[in-house]
């Protein structure tokens, strides 16, 4: 993305998906960054990937309209 802006990425293993680590996971990154005085943080996801709703449910979104790197960002302060 640019220097002032961290990119992120987690993963969670199959059996777990869908129990709220995704999101817990998200959450204490986003409080941690926020701590930190980091304003916003990136990710890239697949379009196809499910966890993309998840992203967007965050408040995450595409960087721009039908990026083929699928970055999203999410504005912290």
């Amino acid at each position: 993305m640019d220097e002032e802006t961290p990119e992120v990425a987690i993963a969670v293993i199959e059996d777990q998906r869908a129990s709220g680590v995704g999101t817990a996971l998200m959450e204490a990154i986003h409080a941690r960054a926020r701590e930190n005085g980091i304003a916003r943080i990136s990710l890239s996801v697949d379009r196809e990937n499910p966890a993309r709703r998840l992203y967007e449910r965050l408040g995450y979104v595409d960087v721009e309209p039908n990026d083929e790197n699928g970055r999203m960002i999410l504005e912290l302060a």
